[in-house]
């Protein structure tokens, strides 16, 4: 359930700046 609301926050900010999408899919990918 934590996991969820980590992936959320990151990548809601995703739509704010693109280049945050970046540091989301390593987000991701390490989780």
């Amino acid at each position: 359930m934590a996991d969820d609301a980590v992936v959320v926050n990151k990548v809601r900010p995703v739509k704010a700046s693109n280049g945050v999408e970046d540091k989301t899919e390593l987000t991701i990918s390490s989780v």
